[in-house]
């Protein structure tokens, strides 16, 4: 037997029901779906079709809860300059908030376990990011190239993303958790406001450009348990004047300090005898 499916006229808006999903548009100022059945259905924001720049989503609409935000949900929305989430929700969809050049602070609600991808990338006048304790994985891009000056990311990730934090310019300070065991690639590259970094016990790698062009860095401590630095990883880090490597590092990539120049004479001497030349 075939799916049963009936249009109704609900509100504003004309919905199609079926068995599992109601698919609604244009209610007020959102577009949304209702999910699942019974007492477990929710709401999934899909689309802001609203002119205000100050933005509360409903915490329930016709009494479900809203507990989801979908692809691109808010994606280029340029007028937006605050958005408050509702208290229940649980999920962020890929490129959600992406290019909201106005958005200048965010609060993730405690129910919410992963970032993803590209969610808040070119927020450009993005300073404030609250997140919760309970996440667990933050995307690739997931804040490239907003105006965030300071992060501690929560203890349960385990990877930094390649570009999370790429082009993030005014960054002076991050945390990094000591469960974390990668830094992907451009992770922060050229994060040039960045003074100082900590990099836990556990991590083993720091990937291709990992560091690149963060100007402003001027020492860092590279763990016991790194095993493997990627090419161009502290490239053109000209504040770097010292560093410390130790006997783990087997795997060096290429360029790895080229542009270095502030690089202490001794610190490059005893680089070039283990690794060979990285400057150039």
């Amino acid at each position: 037997m075939g799916k049963k499916t009936a249009s109704v006229l609900w509100g504003a808006a004309l919905c199609l029901i079926t068995l599992s999903r109601v698919f609604c548009q244009n209610t007020g100022d959102f577009t949304w779906t209702v999910d699942g059945t019974g007492n477990a259905r929710f709401v999934t924001i899909t689309g802001y079709t609203g002119q205000a720049a100050d933005v509360v989503i409903p915490d329930r609409i016709d009494n479900i809860p809203v507990k989801a935000i979908g692809k691109e949900a808010f994606w280029n929305k340029t007028a937006i300059t605050s958005i408050r989430l509702p208290e229940g929700l649980t999920t962020i969809g890929y490129r959600a908030f992406e290019h909201c050049e106005a958005l200048a602070s965010i609060t993730i609600p405690e129910g919410v376990s992963e970032i993803p991808a590209n969610a808040f990338n070119y927020c450009r006048s993005l300073a404030s990011v609250t997140i919760p304790s309970g996440i667990k994985a933050i995307g690739a891009y997931a804040f490239e190239g907003t105006a965030i000056t300071s992060f501690t990311i929560p203890a349960g990730v385990l990877v930094i993303e390649d570009y999370t934090f790429r082009g993030c310019e005014k960054l002076v300070s991050v945390v990094i958790p000591s469960g974390v065991t990668s830094i992907g690639r451009r992770a922060f590259m050229t994060c040039t406001s960045l003074t100082g970094v900590t990099l836990p016990e556990g991590l083993t790698t720091l990937a291709f450009s990992a560091f690149y062009g963060c100007r402003a860095l001027a020492s860092i401590n590279i763990p016991n348990s790194v095993t493997s630095i990627g090419e161009t990883a502290f490239r053109n880090c000209v504040s770097l004047s010292t560093i410390t490597i130790p006997p783990s590092v087997t795997n060096m990539g290429k360029r790895v300090f080229a542009g270095c120049t502030g690089l202490e004479p001794a610190v490059k001497a005893e680089i070039e005898s283990r690794f060979g030349d990285l400057f150039s």
